[in-house]
């Protein structure tokens, strides 16, 4: 499973543009065989040279072994991702910057093993502009509910607190892994 979220510098429509052509682009070549790396240097040299104006969004991706639990975290420039293991709630950073800045560009990688009932929530920078103490809470308190209604909550919660109008920079993607039980 992949779960990839892109989000554009700034608010409104042109953030929306290159988060879209990001997000588009990153799962047209990851689909088609392409690496992540090489799919990232490539989103790098078109947001570079899509207009003479500045051009970034940051990439997301969890790739998870749904067979294993093994999950790999890429970040370029992306808000911090959250895992909730064994009830304790932790989170990964990237120092990398987004593609559009400069021409060179790499991802930030970390790996983790997840087991059953653990979960994975990926944001945008939109969810954190308030700070990061309340999802960690959410996500440590999470009993009952799918990774929708996750979701929904965490995203809901951001729209209340943020102080600056801006509502459009809030995307929240959530992975609660379960069991599949067999019956024979």
């Amino acid at each position: 499973l992949i779960l990839l979220l892109s989000a554009g510098m700034g608010t409104g429509g042109r953030a929306a543009v290159d988060s879209a052509m990001v997000s588009g682009l990153m799962s047209r070549m990851l689909r088609s065989g392409f690496g992540y790396d090489c799919s990232l240097k490539i989103i790098n040299s078109s947001m570079l040279f899509k207009s003479t104006d500045e051009s970034i969004a940051t990439v997301d991706i969890a790739a998870i072994d749904l067979f294993h639990g093994g999950c790999e975290l890429r970040k370029a420039g992306a808000a911090p991702t959250y895992v909730r293991r064994s009830g304790k709630v932790g989170k990964a950073e990237s120092n990398s910057l987004p593609p559009g800045i400069l021409r060179d560009v790499a991802f930030d990688k970390a790996t983790l093993d997840l087991k059953n009932e653990d979960i994975l929530v990926m944001v945008s920078d939109g969810v954190t502009t308030e700070g990061d103490d309340w999802i960690c809470n959410m996500i440590r308190a999470w009993n009952i509910g799918s990774a929708q209604q996750l979701a929904d909550e965490i995203a809901l919660a951001a729209r209340r607190r943020r102080s600056d109008g801006h509502s459009d920079d809030i995307s929240v993607m959530v992975a609660i892994l379960k069991k599949k039980n067999k019956i024979f």
